[in-house]
């Protein structure tokens, strides 16, 4: 999740994911990742040696917490798809739990 001293760092970030609001910053999401493996009939474990990352990558993931770039680039390797095509900004994601398989 983005943090109060990342928002604090980047004024003009904080001023576009505020709108003007008290605070509300925006959220990692990885529903689209979820719902492109349940698409194409990948479980996670498989994505796993797929992509040659590790286990707590994925956790991390599933938790929708930030991962390395480097992971990131390796999911998209494996799947042959865009960054955009497993990862969004959200202002809430709580719609996680009914995508995860």
């Amino acid at each position: 999740m983005i943090n109060d001293e990342f928002i604090s760092s980047y004024p003009a970030f904080a001023k576009l994911i505020n709108h003007g609001k008290e605070h509300e910053s925006l959220v990692i999401c990885y529903n689209k990742l979820w719902k492109l493996l349940i698409d194409r009939g990948i479980k996670k474990t498989e994505l796993i040696r797929l992509a040659g990352v590790s286990t707590n990558v994925i956790a991390r993931m599933s938790k929708n917490s930030p991962v390395a770039m480097e992971s990131l680039v390796k999911i998209c390797t494996a799947l042959q798809c865009d960054i955009s095509d497993i990862v969004e900004f959200k202002m809430s994601c709580a719609e996680r739990l009914e995508l995860v398989p």
